[in-house]
C-alpha cells in the first residue's frame, strides 16, 4: 500500500515572516511551500529506491523523521528571479492510516546554529 505525505510547519507563520522576504507577494507562500516539500520527499524516496535496487542493498527508503527537505522556488516565483532553494528539517513524523505527516521547520534561524536542531 502506497502511503502519502502531507506536509504540517511547526510555526505557520514565522514560515510565512521568513519566506514573504524572498518570494513573490502575488503568491500563496504556505500552500506553494508544501508543494515543494511533498515533491522534495517523493523525489527523496524514489532516489532511494533507485540507489537500494542500483547497489542490491535494502536501506529503508521512506522519510522519516531527521531528515532533510529541500524546497525549491521557481525564478517566477522569487522577487528577484532566481531559483531558490531553502532546506527544512523533519521534527517530526505521525503515522496515520493512509498517510504520513511530515512536521518541518526550518533549518536556519537567525537566532540559533543549525548544528542544535536535534536538541529541539
Amino acid at each position: 500500500m502506497i502511503k502519502l505525505y502531507e506536509i504540517k510547519f511547526v510555526d505557520d507563520k514565522r514560515i510565512q515572516q521568513e519566506l514573504s522576504g524572498i518570494l513573490n507577494h502575488s503568491i500563496d507562500i504556505l500552500r506553494t511551500t508544501r508543494r515543494s516539500l511533498l515533491a522534495s520527499a517523493y523525489q527523496t524516496e524514489n532516489r532511494r529506491k533507485m540507489s537500494n535496487k542500483l547497489f542490491k542493498e535494502n536501506h529503508p527508503t521512506k522519510i522519516k523523521e531527521k531528515d532533510f527537505l529541500w524546497a525549491c522556488f521557481s525564478s517566477e516565483q522569487t522577487i528577484r528571479n532566481e531559483l531558490l532553494f531553502r532546506s527544512f528539517y523533519v521534527r517530526k513524523m505521525i503515522y496515520q492510516e493512509e498517510k504520513n505527516i511530515l512536521i518541518v521547520d526550518l533549518t536556519y534561524e537567525k537566532s540559533r546554529l543549525w548544528l542544535e536542531l536535534e536538541e529541539n
